[in-house]
């Protein structure tokens, strides 16, 4: 074989090689831009089923709602954004009107950090006063499966698994506008100055005797507390006390 000969088959060789490589690479490009497309789809397909998770809400159930966001806490953690909210809503409140405000919330809250929050934890209360207590009235969760430790394991903007868990006082009995300002008097008068509460033994006393003490002092003070306001309300010092627990204990 002479020399051009073997030049032409080399070269065709070169040739046939760099086609074949132009077409693989052609064919990888293909199918990437095919991978990526579906992924794209995928993922707005996932977005897009979880708009009406949030924004369906039936406007005739929340044109008439009343309630007062009386506190805000950002609780977000490792990256997941949650908020904590302590809702005040009118005394008498019912399981429907609580689920209506919880929708309502939600969808300002998601619109309110453009589609990044993942967790939010509602309290409500049908006064003021106890925000900082436990929840009187409800409790509201929304989270992916309910669950707050799963905000983790979405992304932003996913709702898709996202559902309310409901913790409803369904036997609480809302107490009258009289009942709240007696056991306020009561509790603000049992807190009140010479209360023997925070009492400490003194140096070198026999502390078992000393609590004996204590706690007869403290039952003096308390049966003197629920006697003044008794006395001021014409009730008896029993109901007083049915009152004071009634809504201590809510």
């Amino acid at each position: 074989m002479n020399k051009n000969a073997l030049a032409s088959i080399v070269l065709g060789g070169i040739l046939l090689f760099s086609g074949c490589s132009e077409n693989q690479k052609a064919t990888q490009n293909a199918h990437r831009e095919v991978e990526q497309a579906q992924t794209q789809e995928k993922q707005e397909s996932n977005f897009d089923k979880s708009i009406p998770v949030v924004g369906n809400l039936d406007e005739s159930k929340t044109q008439n709602l009343q309630y007062e966001i009386a506190k805000k806490e950002d609780t977000s953690i490792g990256g997941v954004v949650r908020y904590s909210l302590r809702i005040v809503v009118p005394k008498g409140a019912e399981q429907e009107d609580i689920k209506a405000i919880s929708e309502d919330i939600k969808q300002k809250m998601v619109e309110e950090s453009s589609w990044k929050v993942r967790v939010l934890v509602m309290f409500f209360y049908d006064r003021a006063e106890d925000i900082n207590e436990p929840y009187t009235v409800a409790r509201a969760i929304w989270a992916p499966d309910g669950e707050i430790g799963k905000g983790i394991e979405v992304e932003e903007g996913n709702y898709w698994r996202h559902q309310f868990k409901y913790d409803l006082n369904e036997k609480a009995i809302t107490p009258t506008e009289q009942e709240f300002v007696i056991h306020d008097e009561i509790k603000a008068a049992l807190k009140g100055p010479g209360n023997p509460y925070s009492d400490n033994p003194p140096t070198g006393a026999d502390v078992s005797e000393w609590s004996k003490q204590q706690s007869a002092k403290i039952r003096q003070w308390e049966e003197k507390v629920y006697e003044a306001v008794a006395s001021k309300y014409n009730i008896t010092v029993q109901r007083a006390k049915e009152i004071y627990l009634k809504i201590e204990m809510r």
